[in-house]
This record gives structure tokens, sequence and C-alpha cells, in this order.
């Protein structure tokens, strides 16, 4: 009788072990799984000996972008870089930041660039500094110049009786105020800087292209080209698909088999929050049986 309470005893203990620790056990294994699928998932880029970077949309601030050349540059893995691009441009300053990064980069390894839909104004000050461009057959290639508008509400102001008073030192300090209209002598001033900054662009792309600047007015007059003419006047140097850029990558960088760094894909991010989630749950669940 005793012999059988005793077995009884060492189920019923079992039964309750299983009990308290059965969900923690289940979570630590499904926590296990997706660590070693998350590391499978990053497998494809941990051998990576491409880089894959995007210029998209308005270009403000260059901060990012040109941490992120530096670190493909300083990455010895990486035998290559592809610039996947659709701008339309932006601010000079930071258009010319990236510019200058790339220009560091493929001083190191080469860099493809490659246009869909716009690669304009400053995205195309960037990308010449390449070491070979191709653009998708009607992307927009081009408008080198620069643009500088401003505002006058002084005649809106006077119709809502409204008088506004601007007190300045320095010659030249009024001419942002959109309450007044430029004088004549500020809108030289301003022209004069302009020409400057379109003058450095210009010459920029000519060093960088191989480009004559006697003949700047067939290529640098602001307009926009399609492919083909962008082709023609030297700006880019073939006219493909985003395939046949990542094939002339490989062939450039010499690598036997290409692997793209692509650190934000879907698949990967997805797994990895997934696996997040079930460590914080496991935590939780380990915490409550601790206090419990």
């Amino acid at each position: 009788m005793f012999v059988i309470k005793a077995i009884f005893n060492a189920i019923n203990s079992c039964i309750k072990y299983i009990n308290t620790y059965f969900k923690t056990f289940v979570l630590l294994f499904i926590f296990v799984f997706f660590v070693l699928l998350a590391n499978f998932a990053s497998s494809d880029t941990s051998f990576a000996n491409l880089q894959r970077i995007y210029i998209n949309g308005a270009i403000l601030d260059s901060t990012k972008l040109v941490d992120e050349i530096y670190a493909a540059r300083d990455n010895e893995l990486i035998k290559g870089v592809l610039l996947d691009i659709n701008s339309p441009g932006g601010a000079a300053a930071a258009s010319m930041e990236i510019a200058l990064a790339i220009d560091d980069l493929s001083k190191k390894k080469p860099v493809v660039a490659y246009a869909r839909d716009y690669m304009t104004s400053g995205s195309y000050l960037a990308a010449s500094s390449s070491s070979y461009i191709i653009a998708n057959p009607i992307s927009t290639i081009g408008s080198i110049g620069v643009l500088v508008s401003s505002a006058d509400i002084s005649k809106a102001l006077e119709k809502l009786g409204i008088k506004a008073s601007n007190l300045s030192a320095g010659k030249y300090k009024q001419i942002s105020n959109i309450t007044k209209p430029l004088s004549k002598d500020e809108q030289a001033y301003i022209q004069a800087h302009i020409d400057k900054v379109y003058m450095i662009f210009a010459d920029f792309v000519a060093k960088q292209r191989s480009l004559d600047m006697k003949d700047m007015s067939t290529w640098a007059d602001a307009r926009i080209f399609v492919s083909k003419e962008a082709l023609e006047v030297g700006l880019i140097d073939e006219v493909a698909n985003i395939k046949r850029a990542e094939e002339k990558l490989k062939e450039l960088s010499k690598v036997d088999e290409a692997v793209f760094k692509e650190e934000n894909s879907y698949n990967q991010s997805f797994i990895k929050t997934l696996s997040s989630d079930v460590s914080k749950a496991l935590s939780e669940i380990l915490m409550q049986t601790i206090l419990h």
C-alpha cells in the first residue's frame, strides 16, 4: 500500500512539474527554432560580396547615406557596390556630399549606378562619381543646373492692410525677406551665386565623366534626356535593365558568384521581429514561473 501511494505521489509530482514548466519548455523550443531560422535567413548576406545602396526620393540630408557608403568602402568583404537610384535630386550641398563619398568609394572598388525613373540634378551629380552608369530605357536623366526660388508677398500684405517692418545690418541680410521685392542689385547678387554653384556642378560632372566643358551647352544646360539621348551626350554608359546592372557589377568586381547584401529584406526582418517577440514572451513566462 505504501509503495502504491509513493508511486502515485511521484506521478502526481511529475504531472504538477509538467503543468508548471510545460509552457516554458514549449516557448524555449520555439525560441531556439526561430533563432536558428533567423540565423539561417541572415546567412545569405553574411557571405555577401556585393552591396546594393538605394538613393530614393528628394535628397535633403546626406548623413545616413554617406555613412552607408563609407561602411561599404571599408568592408573588405564587399567587392563592389550597386547604386539603385530613383531621385529627382535635391539640396546642392547634400548631393555633393554623396557625390564625394561615392568618388572615394569608387577609388577603392567598382561602383555601378542604375537609373530607374529619375536620375536628375543632385542624384545625377552623385551618380557621376560611379565607375559605370546604366539607365532603364525610359529613365529621365540630366537636369544639370541650379534653381533658387524666391517669393514676394508684399502686394498680398498691402491688400490685407498689413505693413511689415524689418531691421537688419549688412547690405544683403534681407535678401530672403519675402515681405519685400528683390532689388536689381539683390537679383544680380543671387544670380552670381547661382552661376558659381552651377559651374562647380558642371565642372565636377565633366571631370567624372570625361566630358568637355566647351561642349557643356549640349549636356549641362539643365535639359532632361531620355536614356538614349543621355548615352549619346556621354552622361551614361549603357541603356539596359537592373539585371544587366547587376551582371556588370559582378564583372567589374571579379566575383565568381554574386551575393548581394540586403539588410532590409522583408523575410529577414520579419523573422528577426518574430524571434524578438517570442523572446519577450518567454521572459514573461519565466518570470511568472519564478514568482509562483
